[in-house]
């Protein structure tokens, strides 16, 4: 396969190959260089590792130490799993709904000249128009329980930011009442959007007036009044409120898979040679399974799109899933008769490997007694 002869197709595999070249012709913040470094480290000498062998003295197995970066797909298995597990204890037991925010392509350019401050805002106005619309006694008149995770991707990693959010079908009055969604849906679909989009555009002239926004280069102080008085005239601002569920475990569990890792798995790399990836993904639209191939340094760049920035949450909580609310959850699994909450023991990597059907990465393959930790060997030395 040109300059990668029998090399796995994986996102280490391309960075380590292209990444230096990539951003000595387009410069990238530190940030970024961090991310791409420990992404290329990630299970090698590099950052040194331990070995686990058989105590009859059978069998060695060398395992190199992971980055643990938010955004490496290599990493993201085992915290996924753990992330996934506290949040079905958290979650209560009622139905659930699924709300999507998406912000209108003519956004886009501000969003990403304004990363961070434009995603303070979406959450900000997603999750302000859900709780005041559901404490109003016209709709359910109760707090409820809100669980929002950014995604700024396509499936083709194209941008396209969206605000998933995972709601409570009932919430906690001021009585400490829990009140069920009795009516068959959560909101009505245009009020939802309507105080959303004014809520927004407002937000954004109130930061440009605070002088939090850098306008893009198509943009100045003209043009970018002139595209909010459009906006807010626009009714296609797609807020999509879908279908109840009897739980919340199935939006959870999709949500799961962007937690860590970022929008890219391995799995999605088909084919890498000298120019180009060829990179698989689900439509949306159809839902059909299709290919799109890339010039490798369009790929780095696509995936170095949707790289969080330092110290930023993707993913937050609302309502009764705040962490400092689980008094009120509390009160509410006493109403809706559930058990009371109880924290999950953190999985270890070896139940982890058991629970996912390969206990042989944790035994000795020839007496099956469980393997045990016999050296340390520090970063950038070989093992013994």
């Amino acid at each position: 396969m040109g300059i990668f002869p029998g090399m796995e197709a994986t996102l280490q595999n391309i960075l380590q190959q292209r990444f230096k070249t990539y951003a000595r012709q387009h410069p990238q913040s530190l940030h970024k260089h961090k991310t791409a470094q420990a992404l290329m480290d990630c299970r090698t000498q590099v950052l040194g590792g331990h070995m686990q062998s058989c105590p009859q003295g059978h069998i060695d197995r060398i395992w190199y130490n992971s980055c643990k970066n938010r955004s490496c797909p290599k990493c993201s298995a085992l915290p996924t799993e753990r992330w996934l597990n506290a949040q079905k204890a958290r979650l209560l037991d009622c139905d659930h709904y699924h709300v999507i925010f998406t912000l209108p392509h003519q956004l886009h350019a501000l969003w990403w000249t304004n990363n961070r401050i434009m995603t303070q805002l979406l959450f900000q106005a997603a999750t302000s128009t859900l709780t005041e619309l559901l404490n109003d006694k016209k709709y359910l008149g109760a707090k409820p329980g809100i669980l929002a995770s950014l995604h700024t991707w396509g499936r083709n990693l194209s941008r396209h930011p969206h605000l998933h959010c995972l709601v409570t079908g009932g919430g906690i009055n001021a009585s400490g009442e829990w009140i069920p969604v009795n009516n068959g849906y959560l909101l009505p679909f245009r009020v939802v959007r309507a105080l959303f989009r004014g809520r927004f555009i407002n937000a954004l002239r109130q930061a440009f007036r605070k002088e939090n926004l850098t306008l893009p280069p198509e943009l100045n102080e003209s043009t970018f009044h002139g595209l909010l008085n459009r906006l807010a005239k626009k009714t296609q601002w797609n807020v999509h409120i879908q279908e109840r569920y009897a739980h919340g475990h199935g939006v959870i569990t999709y949500l799961a898979r962007y937690i860590k890792g970022g929008p890219l798995r391995d799995q999605s790399i088909l084919k890498m040679d000298e120019n180009t990836i060829l990179f698989s993904y689900t439509d949306h639209r159809d839902h059909q399974s299709k290919t799109q191939r890339f010039k490798t340094h369009h790929f780095i760049q696509r995936w170095l799109w949707h790289l969080p920035e330092s110290g930023q949450h993707h993913i937050r909580y609302y309502g009764l899933y705040h962490p400092r609310q689980k008094e009120q959850r509390a009160k509410c699994r006493i109403q809706i008769g559930q058990a009371p909450e109880m924290k999950t023991p953190e999985l270890d990597w070896q139940a982890y490997w058991i629970q996912q059907g390969h206990s042989e990465k944790t035994t000795c393959p020839i007496c099956n007694q469980p393997l045990r930790l016999s050296s340390l060997f520090p970063r950038m030395h070989r093992p013994p």
